[in-house]
């Protein structure tokens, strides 16, 4: 990566050596690189710094990556997460990937794919939540729904919201663009 992302990485491992290689390899990636090597300290680490990405080790003493990575969804839901670790077997791999989880990287790993999978994830994370911004500027402009109650609507009221917030908001936009061409 070029130029450094304006995001947090959280990395999670047991292994202080790991987490001073991935601290080292991202600190000139990223704007802010946080580690933690005790899996119940992390939780607090989350809760207490606007994080942007979770890399988490999945076995550690005191308490394994998927029950943790399950406690941190819920404390941020849209938070994204990478696994990674040197203990990936199948049924760990679907598990993670069904909670939500962005990527699974074995151990030892390639310090460039590591980053492009990084910046893929942050790029993904940052689209996501710009585009939750926009369809929230929508729906409150445009329709009567709280933005709020939205994400508790089934698939299909939700896209026709959408549709309908997107189509409402292009006559406005056509309406003034006639406008300022006469």
């Amino acid at each position: 990566m070029v130029n450094t992302f304006n995001a947090t990485i959280l990395f999670v491992d047991d292994e202080p050596a790991i987490l001073d290689v991935l601290a080292r390899t991202f600190k000139n990636e990223v704007s802010t690189v946080l580690t933690c090597d005790n899996p119940l300290q992390a939780l607090d680490v989350l809760k207490s710094n606007v994080v942007d990405l979770v890399v988490l080790d999945l076995r550690m003493p005191g308490k394994d990556g998927l029950t943790l990575y399950k406690e941190m969804k819920e404390i941020r839901p849209d938070l994204s997460v990478i696994f990674l670790t040197a203990h990936g077997d199948k049924d760990s791999v679907q598990e993670a990937l069904r909670l939500g989880a962005d990527n699974f990287v074995d151990k030892p790993y390639e310090k460039n794919y590591l980053k492009l999978i990084v910046r893929k994830a942050l790029e993904t994370s940052r689209y996501q939540s710009l585009i939750k911004e926009i369809l929230e500027i929508f729906l409150y402009h445009y329709t009567d729904v709280d933005p709020s109650s939205f994400k508790n609507l089934l698939y299909e009221e939700k896209e026709t919201l959408i549709k309908a917030a997107l189509g409402v908001a292009k006559l406005k936009i056509g309406r003034k663009k006639n406008a300022s061409d006469t």
